[in-house]
């Protein structure tokens, strides 16, 4: 099942800049994701890594310069980020396991100030 880029802002609470229309088929690492998957960048440090993914859309705090991508703006885009991982993950619990072990994990993990690294899922 697809998504629009609108449908995730809306249910994260992010301020959408650029396409709402864009169809999103999954969550994945800049680095591993396809056109159609959703990626996020913390801070400014790491924008050049989602400019260069074949990723249309990003999730990002404000202030984050993305040229060329949709962006959904989020005061905290980690949680906003693993919260639509969670999504994915109870649309596909078959590519993923679990879902909710998976959404335990990442929110341990977020609580703790770890980073979050996906891996790529599709709803």
């Amino acid at each position: 099942m697809r998504r629009t880029v609108k449908e995730l802002a809306e249910a994260i609470g992010a301020r959408l800049e650029g396409d709402g229309t864009v169809e999103l088929g999954g969550v994945a690492a800049p680095e591993r994701a396809g056109a159609h998957d959703l990626i996020y960048v913390e801070s400014a440090k790491h924008a050049p890594r989602a400019v260069a993914s074949a990723a249309i859309c990003v999730i990002a705090a404000e202030g984050v310069a993305l040229p060329g991508k949709t962006v959904l703006r989020s005061a905290q885009p980690k949680a906003a980020f693993a919260a639509i991982s969670g999504t994915a993950a109870r649309a596909r619990p078959d590519c993923v396991g679990d879902s909710s072990d998976s959404d335990r994990r990442a929110a341990r993990a977020l609580s703790a100030g770890r980073g979050y690294r996906a891996v790529r899922r599709h709803w």
